[in-house]
């Protein structure tokens, strides 16, 4: 059964990446994202501080291949193991 996008309410996608994810998995994550059947509206990825440059690399290759992708740039991690 296919669903029309008229029929589904609109929705946000949130995600996190951080340094050391591996550059692969990011893509993979973006891809399957952007590629789901009933396409979100609003995707933020948020960067819990800096970047290496391969993912900085593969997050301006998707911005040039999607408008609905929203950065969200932490200057360093908040990471808070207790």
């Amino acid at each position: 059964m296919e669903i029309e996008n008229s029929q589904s309410p609109p929705y946000s996608v949130l995600m996190a990446t951080y340094c050391g994810e591996k550059a692969a998995y990011l893509h993979r994550s973006i891809e399957s994202i952007l590629n789901q059947t009933v396409p979100a509206d609003d995707f933020v990825l948020v960067c819990d501080g800096p970047l290496t440059p391969e993912l900085d690399a593969e997050l301006e290759y998707w911005q040039t291949k999607t408008d609905i992708l929203n950065l969200l740039r932490l200057p360093k991690s908040e990471d808070k193991v207790e």
